[in-house]
């Protein structure tokens, strides 16, 4: 748990025309460290949203949103009820999985093969 969280750790990269929605703030660092250059909003937890999160961020931005929480049940399950939020209000999203884990596993992954590769 993260306790009370009243925003979501917000990462504004070079690009603010995409958001991608995580989970908690070493997913959004994991998807700055990945390459990722559009803003990334880490939940504090995949349960905890609010709808002016995304509404504030669209307005100001014009953002188009990228759900990209983790692959396991409660991931998929507060995408799929987040996405429905989005589609409510008419903000554009599409859905980002990571394979495999979720992203700070989809870093590891890839640091460790890049050192295999040193």
């Amino acid at each position: 748990s993260y306790g009370r969280h009243e925003w979501p750790w917000v990462w504004r990269g070079a690009k603010t025309d995409r958001v991608r929605l995580v989970e908690g703030a070493i997913g959004a660092l994991s998807v700055v460290e990945l390459g990722f250059d559009g803003m990334v909003m880490g939940l504090p937890g995949c349960r905890n949203f609010k709808r002016y999160w995304v509404e504030r961020v669209h307005k100001a931005y014009g953002s188009r949103f990228e759900l990209g929480l983790d692959p396991d049940q409660p991931g998929m399950q507060a995408a799929l009820a987040i996405g429905d939020v989005m589609s409510e209000c008419g903000l554009p999203y599409e859905w980002v999985v990571p394979e495999g884990g979720d992203w700070n596993d989809l870093l590891k992954q890839m640091v460790g093969e890049n050192r295999a590769a040193a």
